[in-house]
């Protein structure tokens, strides 16, 4: 293995460092036109991009570029109840998550190609007129040692793939680290405001283009924040602890995330107390725990701005349901097995039968202390320690949320209605944070409601993307002697719905100035099953469904009615068990809403996800016996039938 510490043993021992000319960029029109920074001729990053895995050696390897091969693939085999379907893998071994123990921790799982560092550096350069390189780890390691990072150089260097650890048992988690274009390596603790995210494997989420990746984004803000006068900032990106199987719930990812800030103050001249946090779905869930630094960590969260972000370990059985099919995949993510998906599952004893001939010489893994648990129990331990996750560092509870109000950190979120992941946990969590805010007396939250926008992020008609345009707003404040010193935020509430045809997000003003409503609802069930339909919207709403069968199908149908809770839940909940001897086939939603006030009407085919009339189909459930994957429950069963003009959606209703 090599020496992590050793700065110029990554050059001299695999030469592996290759000259890649950036040519000079142009300003992009009407951006930053003033500048006095121009694009660097010659650049030169260096190269290949790290993942610190080696196939040869089937295992972690620092500075390694390998691409590994985590996966397990699913079984085309009759499924047997009991038998380990293993979902990963690592090297030549199966793999299986457990607290602490997750997928690519310190290695990335994806390898990156020269024309994709290439790009990035280009889109940056293009978007700022600053040139951005990258380094690899042993670049640089701590101040007064040697280093190959330069001062001040005019454009961001970028310094991929450091491995953070908390301790010598910690295998440690992966961090990028953005360094302004005037940084100075003497540059005292303090100087410059860090900036992050924490979202899944870090290649992928560093070199992807804006919005699936962040390195855009970042490169662009921390070129900004050090020209035209401006001190710069830190950005660091990171993999919350892990590229799969872990959602920054375990106690370790706490410790690294502050080790993550200890390093970027300590060694980079960062300030540990003007940290800010953004993202969307994992990454907004890491933001908003992060900021609410349980363990009261050594820094301080001033801003964070989050989408598609919460989940609430108590209403586990209405987010890990039909109405939510991605979620199902998302277990068998967690667990490590190919079919917790299904009802009932419980954690294996043996391999059993299982034996195919791709796992021949494999080992049989058992997390021994896992044995017989339900798919809840064993995925709460992996996450948290517990059977259960945590309580107290459910991000509902009041030691969450008070860490965030104690810090005096701004919040600005985004909560979308018929979204992949639950929206009614986004709701709740905004509407519980605001009631606490407003029991302080001092209000720093702005939640912008977006109408079928799904999991998909919110554009500005330029085209920027508000989640990022809010961050850099709230940075401008602490970079720029010039910008205006006020609130980080406007406190308040703000409402969009996207258009289906253009894809355009338009803000919309309440035409009744009560919120709006929305229902999720299964577009596919198998018999046996219950179908949960999930509402949220002002508080005192009615709403009754009908689900009758399409014409030809002689079948009985079904209804529900329920109402809208007055708390901050503000959410109505019905269940409608199907018979096993309901016939299958396709049956037609009809839903009507009362508001307080108002007289009843329908919501016809205009408020549904797709615009034309919502049906839902019911299966045989003996169908479900020949499935063993919950990727293919969601891939292959659910997707296809999904309306996908409007992007990452489940089906329903919505009153906008």
């Amino acid at each position: 293995m090599k020496d992590p510490n050793n700065p110029n043993r990554g050059l001299d021992r695999r030469d592996l460092i290759k000259g890649v000319a950036v040519a000079a960029l142009g300003f992009a029109a009407g951006v930053h036109g003033s500048s006095s920074v121009s694009a660097q001729e010659g650049v030169q990053h260096e190269l290949p991009i790290v993942t610190h895995w080696s196939n040869e050696a089937k295992a972690f390897e620092y500075m390694a570029s390998d691409q590994p091969n985590y996966r397990v693939p699913a079984t085309q085999e009759k499924y047997q109840p009991g038998t380990s379907y293993y979902y990963y893998r690592q090297g030549d071994q199966n793999f299986l998550p457990d607290l602490n123990k997750y997928v690519g921790m310190n290695f990335s799982i994806r390898a990156v190609s020269e024309k994709q560092v290439m790009a990035l550096a280009g889109r940056v350069a293009k978007a700022t007129g600053v040139d951005l390189k990258f380094y690899r780890p042993d670049a640089f390691t701590k101040r007064n040692a040697p280093a190959r990072l330069k001062e001040a150089p005019g454009y961001v260097q970028v310094v991929h793939g450091k491995i953070i650890r908390t301790g010598e048992d910690d295998p440690g988690c992966l961090a990028t680290f953005f360094l302004p274009p005037n940084w100075r390596s003497d540059a005292p603790e303090g100087t410059y405001p860090i900036i992050t995210v924490g979202h899944y494997d870090l290649n992928e989420h560093v070199f992807m283009p804006t919005p699936n990746g962040r390195g855009d984004a970042f490169g662009s803000m921390v070129a900004k924040s050090g020209i035209e006068g401006r001190t710069g900032a830190i950005g660091v990106i990171w993999n919350g602890g892990g590229a799969w199987a872990t959602y920054t719930s375990n106690p370790r990812a706490f410790r690294q995330f502050g080790k993550i800030i200890d390093y970027a103050a300590e060694e980079l001249g960062g300030n540990r107390h003007c940290v800010m946090a953004t993202g969307n779905s994992r990454s907004g869930l890491t933001a908003v725990k992060m900021a609410s630094n349980p363990l009261d960590l050594d820094y301080t969260m001033k801003f964070i701005s989050a989408g598609s972000f919460a989940s609430n370990p108590d209403n586990k059985e209405l987010s890990f349901s039909t109405t939510y099919p991605k979620q199902l995949m998302n277990l068998c993510r967690m667990t490590g097995f190919h079919d917790s998906w299904k009802p009932g599952w419980r954690y294996p004893a043996t391999d059993g039968v299982h034996v195919r001939a791709e796992d021949v010489n494999r080992k049989a893994l058992i997390n021994s202390h896992l044995i017989g648990k339900d798919v809840f129990e064993a995925a709460g331990y992996v996450q948290s320690g517990r059977e259960n996750a945590n309580p107290e560092w459910n991000p509902f509870s009041d030691k969450m949320m008070d860490g965030i109000l104690d810090a005096g950190t701004s919040v600005f979120l985004e909560v979308r209605t018929n979204d992949i992941l639950p929206h009614f946990n986004h709701l709740e969590y905004a509407n519980k944070l605001e009631e606490k805010m407003k029991a302080k007396g001092e209000v720093r939250l702005h939640v912008d409601y977006i109408a079928r926008a799904g999991h998909a992020w919110r554009r500005t008609p330029q085209g920027g993307f508000p989640l990022n345009e809010k961050l850099w707003e709230a940075l401008l404040q602490f970079v720029d002697p010039n910008e205006p010193k006020g609130p980080l935020l406007e406190p308040g509430k703000g409402y969009y719905q996207i258009d289906r045809k253009s894809r355009r997000f338009e803000k919309v003003e309440l035409i009744d100035g009560m919120h709006p409503f929305a229902m999720d609802m299964p577009i596919g069930i198998m018999r046996g099953d219950t179908i949960t339909l999930v509402c949220t919207g002002e508080p005192g709403t009615t709403y009754r469904v009908e689900l009758n069968p399409v014409e030809g199908l002689d079948a009985p149908g079904f209804k529900a009615s329920g109402e809208i809770a007055a708390d901050t839940t503000m959410r109505g909940v019905s269940l409608i068990d199907v018979p096993l001897d309901q016939p299958l086939g396709k049956y037609r939603y009809r839903l009507w809403i009362k508001k307080p006030g108002q007289a009843e009407k329908e919501l016809d085919q205009r408020h549904t996800l797709s615009g034309g009339e919502a049906f839902m189909e019911i299966w045989d459930e003996k169908s479900a016996d020949e499935i063993v994957s919950g990727d293919f429950v969601w891939r292959k069963l659910y997707l296809p039938i999904l309306p996908r003009r409007l992007g990452p959606v489940i089906w329903g209703f919505s009153e906008y």
